[in-house]
């Protein structure tokens, strides 16, 4: 620390130390950035990392002698803050709410050249998914079981046994693991805490991946099948979504209901829209995808296997974006709410994470109609849905470090009122009453393009009647019985 030099002199078999009689130095080294004059003692330059307050000892020598001194110096991270919460109507055009940042500047969305591989042991490791703790599961397809990487580091455990190359995983908010069971032709859930693997549809071959939405539908690669099929929560039966694929081997669901899909054996990347209509190609230059994952932006990350790439399509269209690359053949895809990126190279049987140096990610997916932008953090659009207030974190990255910021959204439906109460005579013209409006404009009269299912196990449903208190009434005509639907929600009973 104080510069002394020691060197081994062995021709003289001895040990000796220069001392010096000039000049300033300093113990330890500064943080990244920083640079240290020996001749005037001045710190100068621009840090490029964030580093936690540290203790650094100058020494400084003259001909009568030295003295040291101490200086604390931290090194903070870009800063992140939004003026929250905030109301918002659907139908109206929000003013576009941008972040306040300071400690620095915000780099361009990019990733970084290096990966930091997780965990051991796996052996052909493929599907992979995420929780919102960090937890991280993995189809360990050769050793037959569903292992999981507490809080993204440490040993994995296995969490699952008794499949037959487990190839896809998806986890929902309450920690439940649905596992494509490949060489068994099922998909199975692992429920939180444990207890018995569960059994979930029928009808797969080969199904290769699995997703599931925040309601709890569970979507399905299915295949042998060359199809994408929906098991809906609570039971019924298994739902096909759109059509035209071959092998596929990925599939990922965003907060809107929209489903993207790896279509292998088309070498495309595609979109199904919520509420049904054709599939959509999004990107090109795919050679064989194999997994896809969607952010809380709506950017698509993509392993593309032929050619060895993690791909982002960016949310809004243009060419895909090479995120990563060096790695053995590539399976599985996910991405976490700090929109670190985790893929499963297993050529190398290894999992390993992608971290992002540069841009701003929001966790949760904004309110529909509301979007995010990477480059500035800049939340606009015009709100399309009713929602609760929500807290979304935004995580800003540059060449220190990251940060993150809390926004709070609430989105109000449209209110009405009128005047009342109201007397009319008969015989007598009224004065048009006219309601009240607030909260935005309301729609002219349409009805929505998707169609919800409701209920299951029917064998051909005829009439049907509904009473004011929302209970759904069917003739099931060839199980010759009369059904009620509680509620309008649930399972039918005779």
């Amino acid at each position: 620390a104080a510069n002394n030099v020691f060197v081994t002199d062995y021709g003289n078999n001895a040990v000796k130390e220069i001392k010096p009689i000039g000049g300033f130095y300093i113990s330890p080294a500064l943080p990244a950035g920083l640079s240290f004059n020996n001749t005037t003692g001045v710190i100068s330059g621009t840090p490029t990392a964030s580093k936690p307050a540290t203790d650094y000892t100058v020494t400084v020598y003259k001909s009568s002698g030295s003295n040291s001194t101490l200086l604390n110096i931290k090194v903070n991270a870009v800063s992140i803050s939004y003026v929250s919460p905030k109301t918002y109507v659907t139908g109206t055009a929000i003013a576009a709410l941008s972040p306040t940042i300071s400690g620095g500047v915000a780099a361009a969305p990019a990733y970084s050249s290096s990966t930091t591989t997780l965990g051991s042991g796996f052996n052909i490791p493929a599907g992979i998914a995420v929780d919102a703790a960090g937890n991280i599961y993995i189809g360990d397809q050769n050793n037959n079981v569903v292992k999981k990487i507490p809080g993204g580091t440490g040993t994995p455990v296995v969490i699952g046994t008794g499949f037959n190359t487990p190839d896809g995983v998806a986890v929902d908010a309450a920690g439940n693991v649905y596992v494509a069971d490949d060489g068994n032709n099922l998909v199975k859930e692992i429920p939180v805490g444990g207890g018995p693997i569960i059994t979930l549809g029928s009808g797969f071959l080969q199904p290769f991946n699995v997703a599931v939405d925040a309601a709890g539908n569970v979507y399905v690669a299915d295949r042998g099948n060359n199809a994408i099929k929906e098991i809906p929560v609570g039971g019924g039966a298994v739902i096909t979504l759109g059509s035209g694929f071959t092998t596929p081997t990925g599939v990922a669901v965003d907060a809107y209901g929209n489903v993207y899909v790896a279509d292998f054996g088309n070498s495309a990347i595609k979109e199904i829209p919520v509420g049904g209509g054709a599939p959509i190609t999004l990107g090109s230059g795919f050679s064989t995808p194999f997994g896809v994952a969607v952010d809380g932006s709506g950017n698509v990350f993509v392993t593309d296997y032929g050619h060895k790439q993690v791909k982002e399509i960016p949310i809004g269209g243009g060419a895909p974006v090479v995120i990563g690359s060096g790695f053995s053949f590539l399976f599985g895809v996910v991405v976490d709410a700090a929109n670190n990126v985790f893929v499963t190279d297993y050529g190398n049987n290894a999992v390993k994470e992608i971290k992002p140096i540069g841009g701003f990610y929001i966790s949760p997916a904004l309110p529909a109609g509301l979007s995010f932008n990477n480059t500035t953090g800049v939340i606009s659009g015009t709100p399309t849905a009713s929602k609760p207030a929500t807290d979304y974190t935004v995580t800003v990255y540059n060449g220190t470090g990251s940060n993150t910021a809390t926004v709070n959204i609430k989105v109000n439906a449209v209110s009405i009122s009128y005047a009342s109460p109201q007397t009319y005579v008969a015989g007598k013209a009224i004065a048009p009453l006219a309601p009240t409006i607030s909260g935005g404009v309301a729609a002219a009269p349409a009805y929505s393009s998707s169609t919800t299912t409701l209920g299951s196990g029917f064998n051909i449903p005829a009439g049907i009647a509904v009473d004011a208190a929302g209970n759904i009434y069917i003739g099931d005509q060839n199980n010759n019985v009369v059904k009620k639907i509680p509620g309008g929600t649930g399972t039918p009973v005779v």
